[in-house]
């Protein structure tokens, strides 16, 4: 296999169809990541429309304005402030979902030493593999549920859930984008991808030392077994569809947005219901009524919809959660072995350990969790407290019994 080394680069290109390259996230790929997510496609530029479309008409009308109203001053002030206002409203509207998406990735980002530590991806035409000094997971084409491709990054989607984001600026050239371009059309279904063939414009690729290097070698032999220390528990989870949509609602009903949303269309439901007993006009009671019914209605049940909807979708489309999974407790740290791969992780490196009645959820990051069921400790009562007592031990910090 013929390759060679880009040199203080940390990128190696491998002639025989195959592109290995390193990833740290920074604050600006976190916000790069946010504006794809949320304007990167069709429903975000539609989104967006509206506002450039008032933005546009006040940058000619006002000037216009200024000069066949300037005798007219009262009016002119009029017509400017509605004009900005309307403008400011927009702007509100379109760039709300982006400043909360982001500030929740910020902290994150700034919480979770996982999103901090450098990755190596290793892309093929037969896998894909992403690697830190943290553990390893493996990819197979069929296995991936589809990539999209976005001005800054690539969206990897194992599922709805399970999103991989590479950042453009990681590849060295555009040679090497074209590279991975063709891997990416040879080894996927054309309904499985979406290229936009953008061309590179910002290339700053980050570097790799020999000290993940020895790092990761370590972690793949504790992996394969070759480990001294022996888990003080082990325990085999496989999920339960039921268990996954149950975490979904407990997840996103401790956000506050959705709390508001929720008592907002319980609040007009009931309104709806019983309208206002002060006006005489039957159509207004009757408008009003409906109004007030349909947008309860609607704000009331259409998260707990799309939150069964979008957890059944995942649980069906990926095939990893149908697998079990092999936790190992130590004292230290606690590692997850998959059929794709491995998780290896320190407690003091995690975000947050919710303990409740049915559940012990491992927050590695704020959207990243460990789901452990209780029922798996039936008849293991002892090495149920033994694990709390370590989580106790280890976590006393961050063990929290709600969300």
């Amino acid at each position: 296999m013929v390759c060679f080394y880009l040199k203080n680069r940390g990128v190696k290109v491998l002639f025989d169809s195959s592109v290995k390259l390193y990833i740290k996230y920074t604050l600006k790929d976190i916000r790069d990541i946010c504006i794809e997510k949320v304007y990167g496609g069709i429903l975000g530029k539609i989104f967006m429309a509206p506002f450039i479309i008032v933005l546009v008409i006040a940058a000619v009308t006002i000037p216009v304005s200024l000069f066949f109203l300037q005798r007219e001053p009262e009016q002119l002030l009029d017509f400017i402030s509605t004009l900005l206002f309307l403008v400011f409203i927009l702007g509100f509207i379109v760039n709300f979902p982006f400043v909360v998406i982001y500030l929740s990735y910020k902290n994150d980002y700034r919480k979770s030493k996982l999103w901090q530590s450098i990755q190596c991806v290793e892309v093929s035409k037969e896998n894909l593999v992403i690697s830190s000094e943290e553990g390893s997971r493996t990819m197979t084409w069929d296995e991936v549920d589809g990539v999209l491709e976005y001005r800054r990054c690539f969206f990897i989607h194992q599922s709805s859930a399970k999103i991989f984001v590479l950042p453009k600026r990681c590849f060295v050239s555009q040679e090497q984008l074209e590279e991975f371009r063709s891997i990416l059309s040879s080894s996927l279904e054309s309904n499985k991808l979406i290229l936009k063939n953008y061309k590179l414009v910002h290339s700053c690729p980050d570097y790799c030392d020999t000290e993940f290097e020895l790092k990761s070698s370590v972690l793949e032999k504790a992996a394969e077994g070759d480990n001294e220390q022996k888990p003080e528990l082990v325990l085999e989870v496989l999920l339960e569809k039921k268990e996954y949509i149950k975490f979904n609602f407990m997840f996103f009903y401790k956000k506050p947005i959705v709390i508001i949303f929720t008592l907002l269309g319980l609040y007009l439901l009931v309104r709806g219901l019983l309208g206002f007993g002060q006006l005489n006009n039957f159509i207004r009671i009757f408008s009003f009524r409906i109004f007030s019914l349909l947008s309860g209605v609607f704000l009331t049940f259409s998260i707990p919809l799309m939150l069964l909807i979008f957890s059944n979708r995942v649980y069906k489309r990926d095939k990893s959660m149908k697998k079990s999974a092999l936790y190992k407790i130590y004292k230290d740290h606690y590692s997850v072995e998959r059929s794709e791969g491995f998780l290896n992780i320190e407690w003091d490196k995690l975000v947050k350990i919710v303990d409740t009645k049915d559940f012990i959820f491992i927050f590695v990051t704020n959207n990243v969790v460990s789901i452990i069921p209780k029922r798996i400790f039936k008849g293991r009562e002892e090495d149920l407290r033994k694990f709390e007592g370590i989580l106790r031990e280890n976590c006393g910090e961050i063990l929290k019994k709600r969300f």
